[in-house]
């Protein structure tokens, strides 16, 4: 299943209530709490629970007089309701049969800057509230005298099925007319040594409508480039030139209603008046855009990004009136993060080379060696969670994890400093923190080719390579030694898992992987963790080696990841000075937005960052500050996983999670 979780932001044309948005489904988050509101099957109440996308949890804001409206449950019909139309504090809220009465009408009343909303029953004047957080999917949601603290505050969001998802992948291929080798390239930056079908290969590109290929003809995204928006059978003069591509979302703003006139494509960044005049859409004369999922466009009744606005989400093909005479200024934002195809999944096998030596991890007989030899099936290691991860199904950085052989036995880190593959069970001296300690596809998700380290839970000591083709764990700092390349399990003849198979087994449960909130006795059968417990409920300081993220940066975990944005990023904040000259250099990047033709190759090149840049420890965000955003900082990765572009952190990032 996947979904897509829409944030609802001041002013947003999806935003609930409305008779156009009568039929569009959302979930209410307690953003003190990071759950969702939820009808728990066999109860009538309304309580918080840990996101799993069921019926029970996505609502429906049915308008029945100017601002009132019934908040119907998608799973039974019913509608919300205050029980016995009490006018009390501490009345209880359950869902029950419509019959109109003003227990079971309610308005949203904007808080925090629009980003989160009061609740509020029209027959008492009272709003939403959470009885005792603390409790967590153990407390329940009644009826308060307003004071609008945290425990008030909600967070709606729309959600929307598969049919509605929609995959941003573009292909690169060898020859012309999408012939020869071929190579997915999904959302972000690939250099030299990503571009897997090789240097100078490239001749025709397959890119779906709402992205934009930038082909360079040097690495490092330097030399010549050509930007491309839609399927090109020959790349005419950059054919067989591309040493480093960019892929990116685009919005299109076109001059004509039902996206006819002149069409302007705009990726992450600000554009005002003299920019739409010049690129063909003129001042006061925007009548219809497209947007990509996991973009937002706002539009601005000035130039400057003052007066009045509206933001959209999604396609428009005729503004409403009086949007088609009025936008003088647009600001794109990102609201989506992006999870690569070969991210790694809990499951899943993988192999690891020692960066230094340039060998095989291999398990020999209970001891760990270095080799040259290739044994694709006895140097797999399964990945299974052993300890708090960002995610139940994707392995991030910072995740607690435990690798096993193929005989069944787990990596350990002893005491006296060696490194073994004896043990039948998961105990503290097997647990290992991911850490990135090298060049790596995005910031936060594990994925293959990706340079990493592994350090000791128990010790504190790194598992590194010796000289002598053995393995110990007792490395203290992040030499080629301690670093290890991931690569894919696959035998010969065989398909490539692609480390999508379970996340969660029953090794995982004996060894009490899933957090308590989040696998309960059922949750993390032998089956696979389900979607209950595949998600975090909220940003864990130690989760992912994310700093600490506030509760108005992080409530959203009803995505899965917690998109912590601002105080997790590494760049310090990424409001709209994010691209100035704290993160590119004064000359690099202007005041303005830093999309990516903002910054020339040059600005944020990999003399920034290299690949020693991320070296320094510790689990992923903090190892890389502005500073070691490699060549793409100023438009594609400048936040962990595209989050962060220009100003984006103005509103939270909602990922897009394919489950297992």
């Amino acid at each position: 299943m996947q979904y897509l979780v829409q944030p609802i932001v001041c002013h947003s044309v999806n935003t609930p209530g409305t008779d156009a948005n009568k039929a569009r489904t959302y979930a209410i988050i307690a953003i003190q709490l990071g759950m969702a509101a939820s009808i728990t099957p066999g109860s009538t109440h309304l309580v918080p629970q840990p996101w799993t996308a069921g019926a029970h949890q996505t609502f429906r804001f049915i308008p029945v007089d100017g601002q009132w409206c019934v908040i119907q449950v998608v799973s039974s019909g019913k509608v919300l309701d205050v029980e016995a139309a009490s006018l009390d504090s501490g009345a209880m809220v359950g869902e029950w049969d419509r019959h109109n009465g003003h227990n079971q009408q309610f308005r949203l009343i904007e808080a925090a800057g629009g980003r989160t909303f009061l609740i509020e029953a029209r027959h008492s004047g009272k709003v939403l509230d959470l009885e005792d957080y603390t409790q967590g999917a153990g407390s329940v949601i009644y009826q308060h005298d307003r004071h609008g603290r945290e425990n008030q505050q909600w967070m709606l969001t729309e959600v929307k099925w598969n049919a509605d998802i929609v995959d941003l992948t573009a292909t690169i291929y060898a020859d012309e007319n999408f012939q020869g080798a071929s190579q997915p390239l999904g959302l972000g930056s690939f250099d030299l040594d990503k571009l897997r079908i090789g240097n100078d290969v490239v001749s025709s590109i397959k890119i779906p409508a709402g992205l934009r290929v930038t082909v360079h003809e040097d690495e490092h995204f330097n030399g010549a480039s050509q930007a491309y928006y839609s399927d090109v059978a020959a790349l005419g003069p950059m054919n067989d030139k591309a040493s480093s591509i960019l892929v990116e979302k685009v919005a299109t703003l076109h001059s004509g209603s039902n996206y006819s006139g002149n069409a302007y494509r705009i990726g992450v960044g600000r554009y005002g008046m003299q920019q739409l005049v010049d690129n063909g859409i003129g001042n006061d004369h925007l009548k219809a855009l497209r947007v990509p999922q996991g973009l937002l466009v706002i539009l601005y009744q000035h130039d400057n990004f003052t007066g009045d606005y509206v933001s959209v989400t999604e396609d428009r093909p005729n503004l409403p009136s009086p949007w088609m005479t009025t936008v003088s200024s647009v600001i794109v934002k990102q609201t989506g993060t992006y999870i690569p195809d070969d991210t790694l999944r809990y499951g899943g096998k993988i192999r690891m080379h020692n960066v230094g030596l340039k060998t095989i991890l291999d398990p020999a007989d209970g001891d760990l060696k270095l080799t040259n030899t290739i044994d694709f099936t006895r140097q797999s290691y399964a990945l299974v969670r052993s300890g708090p991860t960002t995610l139940g199904s994707h392995i991030c950085y910072g995740d607690i994890v435990s690798l096993k052989s193929v005989d069944g036995k787990y990596v350990v880190a002893e005491a006296d400093g060696a490194a073994n593959v004896n043990r039948d069970k998961i105990g503290e001296w097997e647990k290992w923190e991911v850490v990135r300690s090298g060049a790596t596809s995005t910031r936060s998700f594990v994925c293959l080719d990706d340079i990493i380290a592994l350090r000791s839970i128990a010790h504190n000591r790194l598992l590194v390579g010796n000289k002598k083709q053995g393995v110990d764990a007792n490395a203290t700092s992040y030499s080629d030694l301690a670093r290890w390349r991931v690569s894919a399990y696959s035998p010969p003849n065989a398909v490539p898992s692609n480390l999508r198979t379970s996340a969660c087994g029953a090794d995982a449960c004996a060894a009490n992987v899933c957090p308590a909130e989040q696998c309960g006795a059922d949750a993390c059968a032998a089956a696979a963790c389900t979607a209950a417990s595949a998600l975090v409920s909220a940003c864990v300081a130690a989760a992912s080696g994310h700093a600490a993220c506030g509760m108005d940066v992080a409530a959203v975990a009803v995505g899965g990841l917690s998109a912590c944005l601002a105080a997790a990023t590494g760049v310090g904040a990424c409001g709209a000075d994010a691209c100035g000259a704290a993160l590119c250099g004064a000359a690099a990047c202007g005041a303005a937005a830093c999309g990516a033709a903002a910054c020339g190759a040059d600005a944020c090149g990999v003399a920034a960052s290299g690949a020693s840049g991320c070296i320094t420890n510790a689990g992923g965000i903090d190892a890389c500050g502005a500073d070691a955003c490699l060549a793409n900082a100023c438009g594609i990765n400048i936040c962990p996983i595209d989050a962060c572009a220009a100003d984006v952190c103005g509103i939270d990032a909602i990922p897009i999670i394919p489950f297992l």
